[in-house]
């Protein structure tokens, strides 16, 4: 009787301790899929915003370019917010590798409506000869389209690459082989059959 009392206690402790390496497994990977979810959300916000300040900087400096080549010699107007503190924020948490050139598209904004300050105010021809020619756009445009290229083809693969968890191995007997229910997403290979 006390064997069979011990073998229960056993019994009892592995499923357990089964159930909870179960429990901690699962609560891993959830988690991780959260993280990598999360990561994924905020990699496609800095892009949008990104896209966003791009068309905004290319606007800005065609107007600057208009204005000063074929028009009265004026400052453009400026009514566009950037979010380029969102957009550095964002980087230097989930994607360090883009800081550099967010900082040089930083930069840019800063040229573009740099010419506010009294005491070192230029006449917008000045300006536009002395800082908003010097710009060169299509370089940092060019590295960021390159690096987001990157970036997206590095976790498309590592998504892709992802096996699924393997399938419960069920071994049927032929007498009890019409009882059981085999699941539809099940491989051939997964069965073991003893007739």
């Amino acid at each position: 009787m006390d064997a069979a009392i011990a073998q229960t206690i056993i019994g009892a402790a592995i499923g357990a301790i089964v159930t909870l390496i179960a429990t901690f497994v699962s609560q891993h990977l959830s988690k991780k899929q959260n993280l990598e979810q999360k990561y994924d959300e905020k990699l496609e916000e800095i892009q949008h915003l990104y896209i966003e300040v791009k068309k905004h900087i290319e606007e800005e400096l065609y107007a600057w370019w208009v204005e000063m080549e074929h028009g009265g010699g004026n400052q453009p107007s400026r009514v566009y917010v950037y979010p380029i503190d969102k957009l550095i924020m964002l980087t230097e948490r989930y994607e360090p590798s883009l800081s550099k050139d967010i900082e040089q598209v930083r930069w840019i904004i800063e040229r573009l409506r740099g010419n506010d300050d009294p005491d070192t105010w230029l006449s917008a021809e000045e300006y536009y000869h002395q800082y908003i020619k010097e710009i060169d756009f299509p370089k940092t445009e060019e590295n960021l389209a390159i690096k987001f290229k990157e970036i997206n083809q590095k976790y498309y693969h590592q998504r892709s690459s992802k096996k699924p968890l393997p399938s419960k191995r069920i071994t049927a007997h032929s007498d009890n082989y019409d009882q059981i229910q085999l699941p539809a997403i099940a491989e051939k290979e997964d069965f073991d059959f003893t007739w």
